[in-house]
């Protein structure tokens, strides 16, 4: 018999690692813990259902589902501790090694606003606003207007 016949939604920012597992009891063996055969953690975006199986020692399962939802409603991070390398007078580079994000950032690209006048031979002249896209293994991405 299911300890708890309604299983409550999981829910996750990003990822659910390790749900605790519901229980049955058993009039033989007591109480079971249920075990799924989903991967964790689970990473992509969206909903799920868990599958937990209980198996008494005769053999007898029992399976009861829980909805699993992975959300992400946290804004991404672009890092605070940017460089800026101005050793030629045609190329800046702008870099930063971590993130302050609240999860694995994969990669940044950085966009120079264009909307300036740029010079005859293509360069872009003066003070210029780099923008920051950062994105995650899971593919969220998100650009942040970062500094002049």
């Amino acid at each position: 018999m299911l300890d708890n016949p309604n299983l409550p939604d999981l829910t996750g920012q990003c990822e659910i690692d390790e749900p605790t597992p519901p229980t049955a009891t058993d009039a033989e063996d007591g109480q079971i813990v249920g075990t799924i055969n989903t991967t964790l953690p689970i990473t992509i975006q969206g909903p799920h259902v868990i599958t937990w199986t209980f198996t008494d020692s005769a053999g007898n399962t029992t399976e009861q589902t829980q909805n699993a939802i992975v959300e992400d409603t946290e804004a991404l991070a672009a890092p605070a501790n940017f460089v800026i390398d101005t050793t030629t007078d045609t190329t800046v580079t702008v870099s930063s090694d971590i993130s302050d994000d609240n999860r694995t950032v994969d990669h940044y690209e950085f966009f120079v606003d264009t909307s300036i006048d740029d010079d005859p031979n293509g360069t872009i002249v003066g003070t210029n606003t780099v923008s920051v896209r950062a994105t995650t293994p899971l593919r969220f991405a998100a650009t942040i207007p970062q500094f002049s």
